[in-house]
């Protein structure tokens, strides 16, 4: 089969959709289909077309300029679908307005028209006349929606969409994630937050359990991202006094390293679909505290591959933490556990498989 994948970001971009979009290419590639990518060269340094894990990239013109430069990609896009019909079938990320070209373009060539969904604003409300509910007009035109969880589809059915069109595949991790657990490799205990900085996320969380930790516990917090919440959450630090507990890593486009590095993946958001940051902390074999909300209880299993506490509660987190740190065969059994599981329900084949079923 030959899969055309229509994204306005794409790798090096490093945003958790695109990656997750980027992955599914590879998977699909490695499956032996002809996989191709119309995307933005959102930056003048990267090539217009190059080949990425045996997917060819076309990046289009895409200056930074608002609505002029989102006019231009979309005119490029629209021509390079029309002109270069060689695909069966077509793959959009999210419902915005290049999925919606994407999607017009691929029936009216009469392909299979297919759209992702990665989160709740996808879904969510919106003026009668906007043009957000305009693009979800035209994705009820589509073959079939692609939901990361069970939570996304019964929105989308509470929405009107036809559930028999509707398919489940969550995020999927790839092999090169994959390593071993080290317990005891730090002097002190790295306890690895990773993401973006976001309320949504609640880093501000890292404080309380810091506090909570002080005097329990010898620790650092390696924060790994960057956000609108960076210098709230700094400030609270220093007033609190607990700079010592704190590293700031910035926004890094590699962060193998950091879980390498880690004895305890945390993660704190009030709300996260399917958070990549728990795939790449599984994949790792890193014990897991984390919140239980949306999509983290379908990636872990609470009590066997992680520790989960309800989000915003800053004692429960660090009772969780505290068992991990007060026992480390505890952290390497749950590690492998975690592990097992991400190869056994999130892996490229499994991902690969469910696509190839679905076209």
């Amino acid at each position: 089969m030959k899969y055309l994948f229509v994204t306005r970001r794409y790798p090096p971009f490093a945003g958790g959709a695109e990656n997750q979009m980027a992955r599914t290419a590879a998977a699909l590639a490695k499956h032996g289909h002809m996989v191709r990518v119309f995307t933005g060269r959102y930056d003048k340094r990267l090539p217009v077309a190059e080949e990425q894990n045996g997917i060819m990239v076309l990046r289009l013109p895409d200056p930074g300029i608002r609505f002029i430069g989102t006019l231009l990609f979309l005119w490029n896009l629209a021509w390079q679908m029309r002109h270069r019909s060689y695909y069966d079938a077509v793959f959009t990320n999210m419902i915005n307005e290049s999925s919606a070209v994407g999607m017009i373009i691929g029936k009216i060539l009469h392909k299979k028209v297919f759209f992702r969904v990665s989160c709740k604003e996808n879904l969510a409300e919106c003026g009668k006349f906007s043009l957000k509910r305009f693009y979800q007009r035209i994705a009820f035109c589509a073959d079939g929606m692609i939901a990361q969880t069970e939570e996304l589809k019964q929105i989308a059915i509470d929405k009107g969409y036809d559930k028999e069109k509707i398919t489940v595949i969550p995020n999927i991790i790839p092999p090169e994630s994959f390593s071993e657990y080290q317990p005891g490799k730090n002097p002190l205990l790295h306890i690895l937050w990773c993401g973006r900085l976001h309320p949504d996320k609640n880093p501000v969380l890292l404080c309380d359990i810091a506090e909570k930790l002080r005097n329990k516990l010898e620790f650092v917090i390696d924060i790994v991202g960057d956000g609108s919440e960076t210098e709230k959450v700094k400030t609270i630090i220093s007033s609190k006094g607990l700079e010592s507990f704190f590293i700031f890593h910035g926004f890094q486009k590699d962060t193998s390293d950091f879980y390498k590095n880690a004895d305890i993946y945390l993660l704190t958001s009030d709300t996260d679909a399917m958070p990549n940051t728990v795939l790449e902390a599984m994949a790792a074999s890193l014990p897991i505290v984390a919140t239980n909300v949306n999509g983290v209880p379908v990636l872990v299993e609470d009590g066997t591959s992680a520790l989960l506490f309800p989000p915003g509660n800053a004692e429960a987190g660090v009772i969780q933490i505290l068992r991990f740190a007060n026992d480390p065969s505890l952290r390497k059994t749950f590690g492998k556990n975690a592990q097992k599981r991400a190869m056994d329900l999130f892996s490229e084949n499994v991902s690969a498989e469910k696509y190839e079923k679905l076209i």
